[in-house]
């Protein structure tokens, strides 16, 4: 399945001039694997943000607890408090491609209201991609190592972990006018399962977050060019990467200056099950 997303130039620029960046970076600590470069990334952003774009705040948000989806939730309420835009989730054991948050900035200002995340691996001894794509059946489809080491440049897909993940807060508006069976009121996060007994897992809290932000027509974007690393016993990359199957701009966006988005209308690779660009989307 293919899906175009249309862009244009002067309607992008527009609105890139009049928003304005109040972020709030959900940061949770007290960690044991915390990155040791998350220091140096925390910087970095600052600096860029300072220095090329109309940011108003910059604030971050530690919570010292273990529970993260009483973090993200806890995150969105402290955002809605202080008129953030965007909110940025940042796990300590994620280490960021030095690009990707430039990258991820200026993609959110081309689609407002959408979820740009990195992709990144689990823990051995199968370093599970946590990335995943329509299956046509309820639950979504894990990318396996293989196919995903061919992605290149920028798809949308279904779900994906928030170890980095920048959210435009339009989207919890949105997600705000869903209801449970009964009208309940639904969290952003939280963790589903399959039995009563809670022994078999449904949804983790950001598989949640990201069914629900698609059942709301959400789109969620991820830069297979700018693959996180994830801080475990062991410093898990990328997959071994193979030939190359291309996203956004059939080219490869890992270029810091991200000029050419601003460019023409463009196209987005959605990945699913029917997307004729390669042999298959992971295991059956």
């Amino acid at each position: 399945m293919m899906r175009a997303v249309s862009s244009k130039t002067a309607r992008t620029l527009r609105i890139m001039a009049d928003r304005k960046l109040d972020l709030l970076i959900c940061r949770p600590t007290g960690w044991h694997l915390e990155c040791p470069r998350i220091g140096p990334f925390m910087l970095q952003l600052g600096w860029y943000m300072g220095r090329h774009e109309p940011t108003v705040a910059i604030r971050d948000l530690n919570i010292s607890t273990s529970r993260i989806l009483m973090i993200h939730n806890r995150a969105v309420e402290r955002a809605r408090e202080i008129g953030a835009t965007h909110i940025l989730f940042l796990d300590p054991d994620i280490d960021a491609h030095p690009q990707w948050w430039e990258w991820a900035w200026k993609f959110s200002q081309l689609h407002p209201g959408s979820i740009v995340a990195a992709p990144y691996r689990g823990a051995g001894p199968t370093y599970p991609v946590q990335v995943f794509v329509e299956s046509g059946e309820a639950m979504p489809k894990r990318l396996d190592n293989a196919y995903a080491a061919t992605l290149h440049g920028v798809w949308e897909v279904e779900s994906i972990g928030s170890g980095l993940m920048l959210v435009d807060m339009a989207v919890f508006d949105r997600l705000d006018q869903q209801k449970g069976e009964h009208g309940e009121v639904l969290a952003y996060f939280d963790d589903t399962y399959r039995s009563p007994e809670k022994t078999d897992t449904g949804h983790t809290q950001d598989g949640w977050f990201c069914t629900r932000s698609r059942q709301a027509g959400i789109r969620i974007y991820c830069n297979f060019d700018l693959w996180a690393k994830h801080q475990q016993f062991e410093i898990i990359g990328p997959p071994e990467q193979s030939p190359r199957q291309e996203g956004l701009l059939g080219e490869s966006c890992a270029t810091a200056d991200a000029g050419c988005l601003f460019d023409t209308d463009q196209s987005v690779v959605c990945l699913g099950t029917d997307t004729g660009v390669g042999p298959g989307i992971g295991p059956d």
